[in-house]
């Protein structure tokens, strides 16, 4: 039974490291299109904020927390994805 359980222990490094990789890869793909969308509405003269959608966002973020995320990760996650970006200087 104890060796079960130590092989069983075993697989959860891996496991943790690619939930590791995919919020990186997740994030890499959020940032890429959120500069797009910047640049987008940069060159097209459109409001660079759009406060109800960020107020939605943080909503939707902070119901997320339901999953029972830890207070403070969240709050490094949260600043890291949901921080206001300034416009590109390129058009």
């Amino acid at each position: 039974m104890q060796e079960k359980i130590l092989n069983e222990s075993a697989r959860f490094p891996a496991s943790v490291n690619n939930f590791g990789a995919a919020l990186v890869h997740i994030s890499a793909g959020r940032f890429r299109y959120t500069q797009v969308v910047g640049v987008l509405k940069t060159c097209r003269d459109f409001p660079w904020v759009d406060l109800v959608r960020e107020q939605r966002q943080v909503e939707r973020w902070w119901q997320s927390l339901e999953s029972h995320l830890d207070l403070d990760i969240a709050e490094k996650f949260f600043k890291i994805h949901y921080r206001r970006s300034y416009p590109p200087s390129y058009c």
